[in-house]
């Protein structure tokens, strides 16, 4: 019984991320507001609100999502338009539940993709944890590994970390991101019926609390790779 209520309580974390039961505090940022003076002038034209200059756009981000444990469920999340087309192409969600029955409580992070055909290179975890359900978790990726359309495992959405603690089971916790420092995760996003490949740079404490979205860059030519960390 302790099982199915610790398991229910997951999968709703997990729904709540793509309901609209969130606290949304998602802006439509101009160009301005979202890049430092240094990459405004790496960014060059912009018409129609779009970013049009050709090749690598960088783009700093410094959003920290921070849960606590008050809330019985709860989404924190914050939407993101990398290109300025006036269209928000991801969303960064950190997620809490918790059950006084199995006094239990978890923080999920995800990352979602809000057009069509975007997502997060992600690997399938079976076991990512044990005794938690499947899900594609964001893989974190080298400085330098390129990314483009000869990778295929674009999840959407895609958990870069789950940290759970319950008085039965203990603290459980895994993946490539969680308490490891800064990392990096390979995007893809659809603008204007053309695909665009990025990555986006992250940082998530051992017990997944809070979600820091440092910065990101995408290469501004459809379908046009760009390695991990490249910035111009």
């Amino acid at each position: 019984m302790k099982t199915i209520k610790l398991i229910t309580v997951i999968l709703l974390v997990q729904l709540m991320i793509l309901s609209s039961c969130s606290k949304d505090i998602s802006t439509k940022p101009n160009i301005d507001n979202q890049l430092s003076d240094q990459a405004r002038n790496d960014v060059g034209a912009v018409v129609a609100g779009r970013v049009t200059t050709p090749g690598i756009v960088y783009v700093p981000l410094n959003i920290s999502l921070v849960g606590n444990t008050k809330a019985y469920s709860y989404v924190w999340t914050k939407s993101v338009d990398l290109d300025q087309d006036s269209a928000m192409d991801f969303s960064f969600n950190l997620g809490i539940a918790w059950s006084r029955g199995a006094d239990f409580y978890q923080f999920t992070t995800s990352i979602n993709a809000l057009q069509t055909g975007g997502g997060t290179l992600s690997v399938w975890a079976p076991t990512a944890l044990s005794g938690m359900p499947s899900a594609w978790v964001s893989n974190a990726m080298a400085i330098g590994t390129t990314v483009d359309s000869s990778k295929t495992t674009y999840a959407n959405p895609s958990l870069p970390s789950t940290y759970a603690y319950s008085f039965y089971f203990g603290a459980r916790r895994g993946g490539t991101i969680i308490g490891k420092g800064d990392k990096y995760v390979g995007i893809r996003f659809v603008s204007g019926g053309q695909t665009y490949y990025g990555w986006v740079r992250i940082n998530i404490p051992a017990n997944s609390r809070t979600f820091n979205i440092l910065d990101a860059a995408f290469q501004n030519i459809p379908g046009a790779p760009i390695a991990i960390g490249a910035k111009q």
